[in-house]
């Protein structure tokens, strides 16, 4: 995530998900992500993967 357009693209494909609300901070190139239900973690990392990045690292807290 090193440019607006990156932070754009990510924040989009999560937002336009129902019950989904993603803020993508580019100074500590890391992502927020808020759901209204508990979500597998391999649909968030696909859903990362659909748009051409990875996770390196998720911190789940309920």
């Amino acid at each position: 995530m090193t440019s607006p357009k990156c932070k754009e693209c990510i924040e989009n494909t999560f937002n336009q998900i129902e019950g989904y609300f993603l803020i993508v901070d580019m100074d500590t190139e890391s992502a927020l992500l808020f759901t209204k239900q508990q979500v597998p973690q391999e649909s968030i990392i696909q859903q990362m993967k659909s748009v051409g990045y990875r996770i390196l690292e998720m911190q789940i807290m309920v």
